[in-house]
């Protein structure tokens, strides 16, 4: 009498008679992903594999998992220039996810087609003059490009020259004769 089953941890060849007695070593939880039907003895903890995500942080974490599947889902932005980037995310709407701060006003010198948010009277920039002396002002404006325009003579040599004028407006005025039957006459004159 004895175990004859040679796959079993107990086989005994000189046995002719099977008394029931054999011993398999392995998961007899069905429930397992390593089930071994034969199986009738071991330390069932240290045996039994249960197969999902182990990592308590990921989104659809198994806490009756005791072996890691590489299943873990991180929902993420998963774009590295995206403002939220996260490096550990793997799954998610990245439409809905990802942020990107930036001017989102197509009209503005610094538009972003990618920004999805962020303070858009902060971010954005319209450039043009923003003095509001200049006959150019532009209310608008909040970044000033340069292209102010402040009007009156332009000549050095005219008596009402305006040194803050940049655009002439044809009001200089030239001292000098203006009879043009003088032997001094100045066509500039006026």
């Amino acid at each position: 009498y004895g175990c004859t089953n040679d796959v079993a941890d107990n086989y005994d060849s000189g046995a002719n008679v099977d008394d029931g007695s054999c011993l398999f070593t392995g998961c007899f939880d069905a429930a397992a992903d390593n089930y071994y039907a034969l199986a009738n003895t071991g330390d069932q903890d240290e045996l039994c594999e249960y197969l999902g995500c182990t990592d308590s942080s990921a989104d659809n974490f198994d806490s009756g998992a005791n072996v890691d599947d590489a299943s873990c889902l991180y929902t993420g932005c998963m774009n590295q220039i995206a403002d939220n980037y996260n490096a550990q995310a793997n799954t998610g709407d990245q439409d809905a996810l990802c942020l990107y701060t930036g001017c989102m006003d197509s009209v503005a010198s610094n538009f972003n087609p990618i920004a999805n948010t962020g303070d858009q009277e902060v971010l954005c920039e319209y450039q043009g003059c923003t003095n509001s002396d200049a006959d150019n002002f532009n209310s608008g404006a909040n970044v000033d490009d340069g292209s102010c325009l402040f009007s009156g003579c332009t000549a050095s040599n005219a008596f009402n020259y305006d040194p803050t004028a940049n655009s002439d407006d044809g009001s200089c005025i030239f001292g000098g004769c203006n009879d043009s039957t003088a032997c001094n006459y100045d066509s500039t004159a006026l």
